[in-house]
């Protein structure tokens, strides 16, 4: 299916300044092939602070995702929930936007577009079959 590919292959997609739509509630459900691979290039490219994302996550992801993002300052804009020393450390030096929303309202402002378009989803997905779906 052209929609399915290696996950090194969907870097073409992703831009400085983007908002990221990310799935996730706790360690079993949030995204990690993209997410590592994005913080892995940004790492081994020397782009800190020049490839920074808008990220409305579903809530909790692991420390090897959002949380390194924020070490390596791919972070402008987080909600609705933060869990992370990184992360901490850039919020309570002003260097990334946080707004803690209940997660209970989450999902409701997020239809009513309070966050703005969503530029791309990066969600976790358990199988992919043949013809895509």
């Amino acid at each position: 299916h052209s929609k399915v590919m290696q996950v090194g292959d969907t870097l073409k997609f992703f831009r400085d300044g983007q908002t990221l739509g990310m799935s996730g509630f706790t360690p079993a459900g949030y995204p990690k092939a993209i997410a590592v691979m994005l913080g892995e290039h940004v790492e081994q490219n020397k782009l800190q602070g020049k490839m920074r994302f808008r990220v409305l996550a579903g809530a909790s992801t692991g420390a090897e995702t959002l949380d390194n993002w924020a070490r390596l300052d791919m972070l402008s804009d987080l909600y609705p929930y933060q869990t992370g020393k990184n992360i901490a450390k850039r919020i309570n030096a002003g260097e990334l936007n946080f707004k803690d929303v209940h997660l209970s309202n989450y999902p409701n402002f997020l239809s009513y577009g309070y966050y703005g378009d969503i530029d791309i989803a990066i969600i976790e997905a358990t199988e992919i079959l043949p013809d895509g779906s």
